[in-house]
């Protein structure tokens, strides 16, 4: 097309008209890279897809922790779990051990460590109506209480104090009895010599139970105070003299060929092993307790050590109780020995003729 300009002469326009060749050049690379940018966004989005995929996957198929159906627990009888021998020693009787006494090597494990164990818990037994070890217990004081001991040459042994207090009345464990309770007692000895059993004994048995301790144990004033604070109160065992026993190895032992001022001096000695007891019991004896002209001096320390003296019973002691009155101590003696037979059908049905008695109004003493 000619544009107008001064006369006789004519300019034509230099530009050119749109390249059809160029253009489509520019198509084709503006849709190849439109399709880069989707391919590119598109593996992107399975990427981050895939990687959804595979956190999801781990969640779902993650192996839920196994619960053991109820169905598979063995159908166990209840007394099977809670009456082997009162606290199954390893040994016929713990305090027969005594010889062996230092080589224990068992430390009492801590007292919150033990209660939260797996440790089989007693579930017959009932205090109140309600199973053992399901309530704190109650502690006892602790051990010991000042004016209630005086030295002797073998350390301090219990002994009456000025204001009239005893170990007796101070140690025992305090118990009311309601107007229309059937009470009876249950007392465990052979303890302090095997630490398993003596541990077991403290933390499975109820406070109620009362415990007995062989006067030789390594550790028997821990001991004491571990029972004294799971609520149990404590007798001391003495060793004495039996008729047709081995001479028993430990020292100490209260005995008939013995004179007066020895076993006076052995009484001293065995007392003076530990405090927090409220009374002492025999283990073994019958040759010793057959002779009152030894006992009577024995029974007179006793009163003023301020002791009661609980007689387990195992064999005839009939002079006992009159010489125990005379001394003016406060005395009784056990019933039933519950586990003189190794047989838990036996132990348990001593521990129902226990409870039979206790209904019949008989405050019955069981020992174990």
């Amino acid at each position: 097309m000619a544009e107008s300009g001064p006369p006789g002469n004519i300019r034509r326009d230099s530009r050119t008209g749109p390249s059809p060749l160029r253009h489509g050049i520019m198509a084709v690379i503006i849709v190849l890279c439109a399709i880069a940018s989707a391919y590119m966004l598109l593996g992107m989005l399975k990427k981050s897809q895939s990687k959804n995929d595979r956190v999801a996957k781990i969640e779902i198929t993650a192996p839920a922790p196994e619960l053991k159906p109820l169905l598979d627990e063995p159908n166990i009888p209840e007394a099977s779990e809670t009456l082997p021998d009162l606290i199954a020693p390893d040994v016929d009787n713990p305090t027969e051990a005594l010889a062996g006494a230092n080589k224990i090597t068992e430390t009492p494990p801590d007292k919150e460590t033990e209660k939260a164990s797996d440790t089989p818990k007693p579930r017959t037994i009932r205090i109140n109506g309600q199973p053992a070890g399901q309530t704190p217990a109650t502690p006892l004081v602790k051990a010991p209480i000042a004016g209630l001991s005086k030295q002797s040459p073998y350390g301090a042994v219990p002994n009456r104090g000025a204001n009239g207090k005893t170990a007796f009345e101070s140690y025992a464990k305090p118990y009311t009895i309601a107007s229309n309770a059937k009470p009876m007692a249950i007392i465990v000895g052979g303890l302090g010599i095997n630490a398993q059993v003596t541990t077991r004994a403290i933390f499975d048995l109820p406070e109620e139970v009362t415990l007995s301790f062989a006067a030789h144990s390594p550790q028997l004033q821990n001991y004491i105070d571990m029972a004294r604070e799971d609520g149990h109160e404590v007798l001391l065992e003495l060793p004495m003299e039996a008729n047709g026993v081995a001479p028993n190895p430990v020292t100490r032992t209260l005995k008939v060929s013995d004179d007066t001022s020895e076993n006076m001096r052995n009484l001293n000695w065995l007392l003076s092993r530990a405090s927090g007891y409220f009374a002492v019991t025999n283990y073994n004896g019958d040759k010793l307790l057959a002779r009152s002209d030894i006992v009577a001096p024995l029974m007179n320390d006793l009163h003023d050590a301020g002791l009661g003296f609980i007689f387990d019973k195992s064999f005839s002691a009939v002079a006992l109780p009159a010489l125990a009155t005379n001394a003016k101590i406060p005395f009784t003696e056990g019933n039933i020995v519950l586990d003189e037979i190794d047989s838990q059908v036996i132990t348990h049905s001593n521990l129902t003729n226990l409870g039979s008695r206790a209904i019949s109004g008989e405050r019955p003493i069981g020992i174990g």
